[in-house]
């Protein structure tokens, strides 16, 4: 019986995950070209916000504006990231945003999901995943690096492309 609940459990949690989209040769930031967003929840709080991806000298920008409802205090987050293109899937560049936060950033691209490590070897690092799903969404997780090298999630959003 106990077998039984905790496969049910494992089917359940692996039918609620989203699922990535089919890995493509085509590199994710053109598939990610353009304006997402959403509304819902961001860093623990009610709102909604935007996300756009676009072509950069050299590689890709990335632009985040979030603005928290009324009912959770107001105010907003806005970040800009560069991506420095260096060839078969590698990416270094640099992240600034409205907090006052200015990361160096490193990433790697697989056809489908972006992963993005910030924070060098400074005093916070953390990692950036972004991903492509079968229904079209893309995914952003974010996740602070603990002393004990494993991540601790702190936000996860789920974005709709412009105009779908």
């Amino acid at each position: 019986m106990r077998a039984l609940v905790l496969s049910s459990i494992l089917l359940l949690s692996a039918a609620a995950a989203p699922v990535a989209a089919a890995r493509t040769e085509t590199p994710s930031f053109e598939l990610y070209e353009g304006e997402w967003t959403f509304a819902g929840v961001a860093y623990g709080k009610s709102a909604d916000g935007r996300m756009t991806w676009e072509k950069a000298p050299g590689g890709w920008r990335l632009d985040w504006r979030i603005r928290f409802t009324q009912s959770a205090g107001g105010g907003g987050f806005q970040g800009t990231a560069f991506y420095l293109d260096k060839g078969e899937g590698k990416y270094v560049g640099a992240w600034a945003d409205s907090n006052g936060d200015h990361f160096p950033l490193e990433a790697s691209d697989d056809g489908v999901t972006v992963t993005t490590h910030w924070g060098g070897n400074g005093p916070v690092r953390g990692r950036s995943v972004y991903e492509l799903t079968e229904d079209g969404s893309l995914w952003a997780r974010d996740s602070l690096r603990q002393a004990d090298g494993f991540y601790k999630p702190f936000n996860e959003i789920r974005f709709s492309r412009q105009g779908d």
